[in-house]
């Protein structure tokens, strides 16, 4: 298979999982969007982009797992979202203040193909289906993120943690067994619960019979159950 890596100018998007908002777009719109094009390899751990930082790119994973998370009052995380690949990332502060709004970091050897913002702004102003298909993802995610609020200040800590399991086996993994490059402590950012809470619950859901746990690797037993505690508030 072609490997784009280190090429700068590219023509034509090689991910295995191509985005959907690059659909439609024709030759001479591509060669735009792919204008300084560039595919880079993260190891586990290391950031992609800080938050805060200038938004001079918008990144694309094309093998490998991102977490997006923010820091709140410089004491705690919160895992927002994980990105997998053909996913879009980078971008919430586009048309705001142009800085990028949560840290996003590797949680496997990851590539990525950074776009220009300055092409990516082209682009969009130039092609009203790609600014359409734009705004669908960004409303998807906002939803979720809707979701993922409501549930923290309303469901109980249980609830919080059977929707963990629900989303990395629904979204992320696609499984009902799975293995996750997650920390506990990324797990329990995730529900805004301590690292000692959230294993706690974990243990419990295990004793039940729900799930069971070998270290990183994760098997859901009663996905009937998993839901029914979910929808707990």
């Amino acid at each position: 298979m072609f490997d784009c890596y280190n090429v700068k100018n590219c023509a034509e998007c090689c991910c295995n999982v191509k985005p959907t908002l690059f659909f439609g777009l024709g030759k001479e719109d591509k060669e735009v969007l792919y204008q300084d094009r560039l595919e880079i390899a993260f190891k586990a751990g290391e950031t992609i982009f800080k938050e805060d930082m200038a938004l001079t790119h918008i990144a694309c994973v094309k093998e490998g797992f991102v977490k997006l998370s923010t820091e709140a009052n410089h004491s705690r995380n919160f895992l927002l979202r994980i990105c997998q690949p053909g996913e879009l990332f980078g971008g919430m502060g586009l048309y705001v203040n142009e800085v990028h709004q949560a840290t996003c970091t590797a949680i496997t050897p990851v590539k990525v193909c950074l776009i220009n913002i300055n092409s990516f702004k082209n682009t969009l102003q130039s092609i009203n289906r790609f600014a359409i298909e734009l705004i669908k993802d960004l409303n998807a995610k906002a939803l979720l993120s809707k979701k993922q609020a409501v549930d923290l200040t309303s469901k109980s800590m249980a609830s919080r943690v059977a929707d963990m399991l629900l989303y990395l086996s629904d979204i992320v993994y696609k499984s009902e067994t799975f293995t996750t490059y997650l920390k506990r402590q990324d797990l329990a950012d995730y529900c805004a619960l301590t690292k000692e809470s959230m294993i706690r619950i974990l243990k419990d859901l295990k004793e039940s019979g729900i799930i069971t746990i070998k270290n990183n690797s994760f098997q859901i037993h009663n996905i009937h159950e998993l839901r029914k505690i979910s929808n707990q508030y």
